[in-house]
């Protein structure tokens, strides 16, 4: 169980948040985003190209942000443009998107993962807690850079104490696998309190278990159902054991079948197992 590919956890991705420069009171900034709290796109764009043309680099990130999102016309090309222009000037944010888009080939760039690693690195060294998730994730699967645990962990907990969800799982599963369990239970729960479903379901497994915290199936069915509810596989799988065995949860013969249909559709090798000890379900 893991994450298999990086994550679009940006502002862009929420699609809610803009750079904002701390220091800049400059009004007509401020009043373009305004527009945009407001979803008044095309008078934030406005706003922001006068401020981009006079080299402000939180305006220029902006704009590649309402490119990219589809705010105005969707433009990948230009909103690469515009981050390539303010990374240039070192917003930490344009870097990270940037590597996104060659990470991914969007925008018209030719997809680099070893390129798109380079660019995270060097805003994750200037303290950018996504971009440091990335290198975590990227030093962990060999994706950009060479495999290097060690290395992995370091960039990982940078973002983890910062909050950051998904480096939480990842280190939470680092110590999993090394059955370091009470670390592992720290870290997880961090993540599964932030609602991100693949903690959830190891977390779940943690109580199951036993491993670094006492065994209380109510609690392992408790996270395994919180993540089944977004069609999570191994919480799926999980679910319907619980139902099966009764642990947590009263024995229902129909909902753990169901549970196992469920994530043996999604190609979920153990439900499909167990599915073959089961009758077959009338269409």
């Amino acid at each position: 169980m893991n994450h298999n590919t990086i994550k679009w956890i940006s502002s862009l991705a929420l699609g809610t948040m803009l750079c904002v420069s701390v220091s800049a009171q400059n009004a007509k900034f401020q009043e373009g985003i305004k527009y945009y709290n407001k979803k008044q796109y095309t008078e934030a764009k406005a706003c922001f190209e006068q401020m981009a043309a006079a080299g402000h680099v939180a305006a220029t990130y902006n704009l590649g942000m309402l490119y990219f999102n589809g705010h105005v016309a969707k433009n990948e090309a230009k909103a690469v443009e515009y981050w390539q222009r303010a990374a240039e000037q070192g917003n930490l944010n344009a870097i990270n998107e940037l590597a996104y888009c060659y990470k991914n080939g969007w925008g018209g760039l030719i997809a680099d993962s070893v390129k798109a690693a380079e660019l995270w690195l060097k805003a994750a060294d200037q303290g950018h807690t996504v971009a440091q998730y990335n290198v975590g994730y990227s030093y962990l699967y060999g994706d950009g850079m060479k495999k290097d645990e060690k290395k992995a962990s370091e960039y990982l907990s940078k973002a983890a104490v910062k909050g950051d969800a998904n480096a939480q799982f990842e280190l939470g599963r680092l110590f999993y696998i090394k059955k370091q369990y009470d670390l592992a239970v720290e870290n997880l729960q961090k993540s599964a309190d932030q609602g991100d479903h693949y903690a959830q379901t190891l977390l779940g497994l943690c109580y199951y278990n036993g491993e670094g915290v006492e065994k209380d199936y109510n609690l392992a069915y408790t996270w395994f159902d919180k993540a089944a509810k977004k069609y999570h596989s191994d919480a799926l799988y999980y679910v319907a054991l619980c139902y099966e065995k009764g642990h947590g949860v009263k024995k229902n013969r129909m909902e753990a079948l169901e549970c196992y249909y469920k994530a043996a559709g999604q190609g979920h090798v153990k439900a499909q197992k167990a599915l073959k000890k089961w009758p077959k379900r009338k269409k």
